[in-house]
């Protein structure tokens, strides 16, 4: 963790400078620029404990690796037993690795992923590599190159994935993924997690192969090879990922029942990294993007051997490989930032003081968003009314009457004519309509009027047995909702005054409803209830209603992006940070 090189008088010692505990009290000594932070997690127990630190400028692979020894000599004293060091893929990490006796080059014959424990000859402790940090890499690697070649001679690009963020900020809408600009841009935050997770996830992968497939957009032709590559981690980072005992799929703890699914995607995973080449036609393994790829096979092959030791020998019944990472570490420097404030960058005593408070006392936990929590009062607001009612009057007496109705058959750049994008978007966030609707319907004659046994097509693409594909109606009711705010993005102009006329929207759908006809089958069912209780209105109100809160509130979340050009904060922050100052 990166501290501020800060020296000052605490009690009747000075603080601020390298200290290795040792008492050693040198005038030579550097001021502290980092904080060395050891940690343990146990893996058949529910605890997680720092259990020394030291202030550092920077050390050695050699000086790291005397580090750990020592701290796993220490907790043998005290019979706990170490089976796994994680560390990043920092170049001095694998110095220290190849002191402690381990082999991590992917040229050799075999990797030896492991060294002898020093407390006990007789066991081996694997190395792991941060899954959160290898994601990050390979999805650095993955832009930074122009193309990377499959074992079968295919490219897989970054530009595909440009280019799906492009055409889902052109049309307002996403295929069914968190893609955003920012994912594309990520130059600037490279280091959240999420953002190379989401690069990397499956509903990525889904959406390139629905543009090539179905909708057949000629910027996506050959993405196939992307999406596989793309799939394939996010496959991997999952099962690094476990953390839940009754997660399934690739989410799911390795365990001797599923064992029979990983080990296969294991080797199966092993042989395409290692088909993979640069554009110079040298193996990525060789080159200088190697880091990620290499981390990935190092994990692979260590948690293989530790689930056979472990779990094969019977002394675990599953193994959640969660447990396995470094974000235990990375939270308790969150929490230790939260015992400032929130300061992101603490001196050497602010840390040291910290520390010792969260070892003895209450956690406090990390803030997600802000720099404090957030509590409950809500803020007594006064708004304009005059703007509010300029707002609301800007839409004359004949838009008023006219949001739904036709201009111009001919005219194919309005909004009212839906790109194949829309149209295959618009049924996938009805399904997500029809599952909220449900929830506060009791008739079930109107609940099955919602559904449809039919899969549309991105809800079939995407559909791992948990969608919904909503019926005809339901489509054409919500493909109406949003022809009608597209009609209002243009002529309102803002949120504001889009948001004001979205009621208006809803009552134009309702009467547009008798027209189309939507819900034809519970016609004989309303005969049978009170007049007053019409049921397709009702639900034809509801889904409207659902359908343009949704909307506006995805509106309002891409009018935010937009607001911030260019993100500045979290590169000077960065920047701030590692100056030390």
């Amino acid at each position: 963790m990166a501290i501020r090189k800060h020296v000052e008088l605490v009690g009747d010692k000075v603080v601020g400078y390298v200290d290795f505990g040792t008492g050693l009290d040198d005038d030579g000594l550097p001021e502290a620029a980092n904080a060395c932070v050891f940690m343990i997690v146990g893996i058949n127990v529910r605890f997680k404990m720092p259990v020394g630190y030291f202030l550092i400028d920077s050390l050695t692979g050699a000086e790291r690796a005397e580090l750990a020894k020592q701290c796993i000599e220490k907790l043998a004293s005290v019979k706990a037993e170490v089976v796994s060091l994680t560390f990043d893929g920092a170049s001095s990490n694998f110095t220290m690795a190849r002191c402690l006796g381990a082999q991590l080059r992917v040229d050799c014959e075999q990797i030896s992923s492991s060294f002898v424990n020093p407390a006990d000859d007789a066991k081996n402790v694997y190395i792991i590599l941060d899954a959160c940090h290898m994601i990050k890499l390979i999805r650095n690697s993955l832009a930074n190159l122009s193309y990377i070649v499959d074992a079968e001679g295919k490219h897989i690009k970054w530009a595909y994935i440009v280019a799906l963020e492009a055409l889902q900020r052109s049309e307002g809408l996403r295929l069914g993924n968190k893609l955003t600009k920012v994912h594309v841009q990520w130059e600037k935050q490279k280091m959240k997690v999420r953002y190379a997770a989401q690069a990397l996830s499956s509903s990525v992968a889904d959406a390139l192969d629905f543009c090539e497939n179905v909708l057949k957009l000629p910027q996506f032709r050959g993405a196939s090879a992307t999406s596989k590559f793309v799939r394939v981690f996010d496959h991997l980072f999952d099962l690094f990922n476990s953390r839940n005992p009754f997660a399934r799929s690739y989410k799911a703890p390795l365990r001797k029942q599923n064992e029979a699914c990983w080990k296969p995607f294991f080797a199966y995973t092993q042989a395409y990294i290692k088909g993979l080449r640069d554009p110079a036609g040298r193996p990525v393994l060789e080159g200088l993007k190697k880091t990620g790829f290499v981390g990935f096979l190092i994990c692979m092959a260590s948690t293989e051997k530790m689930f056979d030791e472990l779990v094969g020998q019977g002394k675990l019944k599953y193994l959640l490989t969660h447990k396995l990472s470094q974000d235990h570490a990375e939270n308790f420097f969150g929490s230790v930032r939260g015992r400032g404030g929130y300061n992101n960058n603490p001196t050497a005593a602010q840390f040291m003081a910290a520390y010792k408070r969260l070892l003895v006392q209450t956690e406090v936990t990390s803030s997600s968003s802000g720099n404090c929590t957030k509590d409950m009062v809500s803020i007594l607001n006064a708004t304009t009314v005059v703007a509010q009612v300029d707002a609301t009057s800007a839409l004359t007496d004949m838009r008023r009457s006219s949001i739904l109705e036709p201009h111009d058959d001919h005219d194919y750049t309005h909004p009212e004519n839906l790109s194949a994008v829309v149209v295959a978007v618009v049924p996938y966030i009805a399904g997500f309509v029809v599952r909220q609707v449900c929830k506060t319907t009791t008739c079930e004659e109107c609940i099955a009027a919602l559904y449809s046994d039919e899969l549309v097509p991105l809800v079939e693409q995407k559909n791992r047995g948990g969608l919904v594909s909503p019926s005809k109606d339901v489509i054409g009711l919500c493909e109406a909702v949003e022809k009608g705010l597209r009609r209002l993005q243009i002529e309102c102009g803002t949120l504001q005054a889009v948001n004001s006329q979205s009621k208006h929207l809803v009552l134009e759908v309702l009467r547009l409803s008798v027209e189309e006809k939507w819900f034809q089958k519970l016609e004989q069912h309303i005969l049978d209830l009170d007049p007053l209780d019409n049921h397709i209105y009702s639900l034809c109100k509801k889904v409207a209603e659902l359908y343009v809160k949704i909307r506006i509130h995805h509106m309002t979340k891409e009018r935010n992006r937009e607001i911030i050009k260019e993100r500045v904060r979290p590169v000077l922050s960065r920047m701030i940070i590692f100056k030390h100052q």
